[in-house]
Parts: C-alpha cells; sequence; structure tokens
C-alpha cells in the first residue's frame, strides 16, 4: 500500500482541489435552482379532493362538538354563524369554485342511504348549492332525497330545496309531505298563497296544536293569512323594520318574501335598518374598547364587522338583511361589502375560499 506523505506542498495543492470541487458543486447546484421551473401560487394550492377531504373531517368534527354532552345549546346562531361554524361557508364556496368535481364526489355520497349521516348532510348542502347554480340533476336529487327514510337527511334536502324555489314549483311535493308532518315542509307552505296548503295546515293544527308540527302549521297560517291580506305589503315593511317583539322572528319570512316580489318603500327600510344597526355597533365599540389606536373607532369598528359576529348581538338578523338588501341591487358602504365577503358571499368565491382553507389548522 502507497503512503501518501503530507508535505506542505501536497496539503496545498490538495486544499486547491477541494477547494475548486466546492465551487463547482456550489456554481452546479447554483445553476440547477435557477434553471428550477417555478412553482405557480395555484400548483401550491392543495387539490379541490383534498380540500373536499379536509371539508368532510371539518364538518363532522363540527357537529360532534355541538351535540356533545353538557354544550349550551341556547346561543341562538344565525344561519351565517351555522355556515361558518359547520364549514358550510368553504363547502359553499368549494362548490361554486369546483362544481365538476363538487358533482362527482357529492352525488354519490348524498345518494347513500348507508353513509356517515354527518358527511351526507355536508353532500347534499355541496348538491343545493349545485342546485341553487342552475344545474337541474341537482334539484332532481334534492327532490328524491326529500322521500328519504331518514328523516335528517330529508330534512336538509327540503330546506335546500325549498329556499332555492321563490316561485314554489314543487309545491305538489311539499303538500305531500306537509301531510306526513314533515317539519320544513309545513314551514315551506307558507310562503305561497295557495287553498290546498291552507287546508292542509288547518288539518295539522286541528289534529295537535301543541305538537311542533301544530306550532309550525300555526305560523305558517298566519302568514297565509298576512299575504292574503289587501295591505300585505306593509304588514311586510313593518316587520322587516322590527327589531324587537315576536314580529323579529319573522324577518327571514319576509325577507323571502321581498326577494321575489317587488314591494314599495323596502329598500329605504332595509337601508335604514342597516344604517341603525351600525351606528348602535359602533357606539359599542366605543364603549367597549380603547379606540385610541390609529384609525380611532372607525379603525375599530371596520375590524370587527369584517372578522365577527358580534353585530348579531345587536340584531340577529342583520347578516340575513344585508344579503337580501345585495340581492336586491342595495348600494353597499365599503365596510358592508367586506362584510359579505367574510360571510363568503361577495363575487370571488374562489379567492375567499384558499383565503379560509389557507387558515385552517
Amino acid at each position: 500500500m502507497t503512503m501518501v506523505t503530507w508535505t506542505p506542498w501536497t496539503r496545498l495543492f490538495g486544499g486547491l482541489v477541494l477547494g475548486l470541487t466546492v465551487v463547482s458543486c456550489s456554481a452546479r447546484t447554483h445553476l440547477c435552482v435557477a434553471n428550477s421551473p417555478k412553482v405557480s401560487i395555484e400548483e401550491r394550492r392543495p387539490t379541490p379532493l383534498a380540500i373536499y377531504d379536509q371539508l368532510l373531517e371539518k364538518h363532522r368534527n363540527a357537529l360532534e362538538k355541538l351535540r356533545a354532552p353538557g354544550r349550551c345549546h341556547s346561543d341562538m346562531p344565525t344561519p351565517a354563524m351555522r355556515e361558518r361554524r359547520c364549514y358550510l361557508t368553504e363547502a359553499r364556496l368549494w362548490t361554486l369554485t369546483y362544481p365538476q368535481e363538487a358533482e362527482g364526489v357529492a352525488f354519490p355520497l348524498a345518494r347513500d342511504e348507508a353513509s356517515n349521516p354527518d358527511d351526507r348532510d355536508l353532500a347534499i348542502a355541496i348538491v343545493g348549492v349545485l342546485a341553487g347554480a342552475g344545474n337541474r340533476s341537482a334539484e332532481a336529487l334534492l327532490i328524491k332525497i326529500c322521500s328519504s327514510p331518514h328523516p335528517e337527511a330529508a330534512a336538509t334536502a327540503m330546506q335546500a330545496l325549498y329556499q332555492r324555489d321563490p316561485l314554489g314549483r314543487h309545491r305538489d311535493l311539499y303538500q305531500r309531505k306537509a301531510r306526513e308532518l314533515v317539519l320544513g315542509a309545513i314551514e315551506a307552505l307558507g310562503d305561497w298563497s295557495d287553498p290546498e296548503s291552507r287546508a292542509i295546515l288547518e288539518a295539522i293544527v286541528a289534529r295537535d296544536s301543541r305538537s311542533a308540527a301544530g306550532y309550525l302549521a300555526s305560523r305558517s297560517l298566519k302568514r297565509l293569512q298576512r299575504l292574503d291580506q289587501p295591505d300585505w305589503t306593509l304588514m311586510a315593511l313593518s316587520i322587516l323594520g322590527a327589531t324587537s317583539g315576536m314580529e323579529v322572528h319573522e324577518v327571514e319570512w319576509a325577507l323571502r318574501i321581498a326577494v321575489r316580489q317587488p314591494i314599495p318603500g323596502v329598500m329605504v327600510i332595509l337601508r335604514k335598518r342597516l344604517q341603525d344597526a351600525e351606528a348602535e355597533h359602533a357606539k359599542f365599540c366605543q364603549e367597549a374598547w380603547d379606540t385610541g389606536r390609529e384609525g380611532g373607532i372607525n379603525a375599530v369598528t371596520e375590524k370587527d364587522l369584517k372578522s365577527s359576529f358580534l353585530i348579531i348581538t345587536l340584531d340577529w338578523n342583520f347578516d340575513n338583511v344585508l344579503k337580501a338588501f345585495a340581492e336586491m341591487g342595495g348600494e353597499l358602504t365599503e365596510t358592508e361589502r367586506h362584510r359579505l365577503h367574510f360571510l363568503g358571499y361577495d363575487s370571488d368565491s374562489r379567492k375567499r375560499l384558499f383565503k379560509l382553507v389557507a387558515d385552517w389548522k
């Protein structure tokens, strides 16, 4: 075996070789990085089906928490709050962003009577969004699920169907299901004045006025009575302006009526309601928080409106009114536009979806 004698010259030569090797490798590495194709933001985002899988898990976990023993169920969440809590906001935005993928995965799950009930609940909600976007196959599937032997699935499908049926095209279905004491169908009959609907509701009340079905039938009958009055538009305006008393519980119904048929003066009433709630909210923020920071009370108020549900403690129907006002073409303030963006109801569903998904933990 030949031994190498390490003289100062060999050390110098060896160091030069090693240094050249390192420089060469570094140069190659640099060239390799420089010549690598850039990864776009779109490529770094999770795939549509990866988002869907996460949605299923998060929706399932959210419903399990709501059913947990000892949890307080008296907070009366608004529809928008429930959407956010149960990840239905992300599901709606995902469906609007990826309608083909949504149909491919949600249709089979929504049809499957043996599937996990919580997973099926999300799938039916997705089918409802597709139906609202004009997908006739989705609408037909909702109609079929309304006859599911599982009451929860049937109720979810019924609600998704009638809330996207302003003209009452499926009134025959609602009447048939109301006779079977399906609660969502009983409520749906209060949206259109119809002799047969009235007879069905009266029969339910006569049978048992103290049951849940009897209560809803009585409420739907009162709604039909309002619609049959010559001054029903004035009654509707009175309800839409109400922030206290029993009429508060009828605001959602009155908004559905107002959206589908013109009511003179409705935009003035809704604008005033929004302004009054926003003014009360600003006053509350001023009293509750230190407003000496940059921007003062305006900055505090706007930040809260863009990121929390505090305002619905001042007006439970605020978000419902805001969405209806926007849908009817009302002119929104910048803060109100931000509020709709927070709720996921602005025009850029894709952008909002990716922001929410990026914030998932």
